[in-house]
């Protein structure tokens, strides 16, 4: 039952999920370590998402499910100082000086159910102090942001299909549905955005289109790479289109 690796900054390290319990490894497979005390792993036997490492590769936040709200942990990579953050419905980021960590909250009731619904931004220390609301729709329905991230200058946060600035507070729509996972590329010019819709189909009813595309950071030069439609994977060179 070992699950969701993740590499260390430097490599030298992979997080990684195992029977429910955080950790850590040397990236030849020895010195497996824990990061969560023998006393508290009843608690934390749901994982949700892979656990992110902090750019210094000394920390990592984590999400777990208890009674069904997903709570984010900070803890060292040796185990040590376990932090509470809060309630999220969004996987973290850190900042890149490793300074902040960003996550959304949220929720709406749709019938009997909640559904995870990206609303409100907070940035965050890792040891839990100065939480920061970076915005806050006045409206519901915004969208499940399945990733959060934050542009490699620190100046911007990536989350659902809108880019806000982190001190300036200026809203950006990006021209793409919301429902997606998203990866910036390294320099932060462009963002790569897996996402689908549902369209009408006279032999099933419905159809479930999936499309890879990139695009820049203010929503110019939206390129469609690969569209995936009933099994079928059909690269798609040049720009965008419905």
């Amino acid at each position: 039952m070992d699950d969701s690796p993740v590499w260390s900054p430097s490599g030298s390290h992979i997080a990684f999920w195992s029977n429910g319990v955080l950790h850590t490894m040397l990236a030849n497979g020895s010195n497996a370590l824990a990061l969560i005390p023998s006393d508290v792993v009843s608690s934390y036997s749901r994982p949700v998402w892979s656990p992110v490492w902090s750019p210094d590769g000394l920390s990592l936040a984590f999400t777990v499910l208890e009674e069904e709200t997903k709570i984010l942990y900070t803890v060292g990579a040796d185990g040590s100082n376990l932090t509470k953050l809060g309630e999220t419905t969004s996987p973290p980021a850190w900042s890149p000086d490793g300074q902040r960590i960003v996550f959304g909250a949220g929720q709406t009731r749709v019938g009997t159910d909640y559904l995870d619904n990206l609303d409100r931004l907070y940035t965050i220390d890792p040891d839990g102090s100065d939480l920061r609301e970076i915005f806050s729709f006045p409206e519901e329905s915004i969208g499940w942001a399945i990733s959060v991230a934050w542009s490699p200058d620190g100046s911007e946060i990536l989350f659902g299909n809108y880019v806000v600035g982190v001190d300036t507070l200026r809203l950006t729509e990006l021209p793409t549905r919301a429902y997606g996972t998203f990866s910036l590329s390294p320099d932060g010019s462009r963002v790569a955005w897996l996402h689908n819709f549902i369209v009408p189909s006279l032999i099933t009813g419905t159809e479930v289109i999936e499309l890879l595309e990139t695009m820049n950071l203010d929503g110019t030069d939206r390129r469609l790479l690969v569209k995936y439609n009933r099994g079928d994977f059909v690269a798609a060179h040049g720009r965008f289109s419905e």
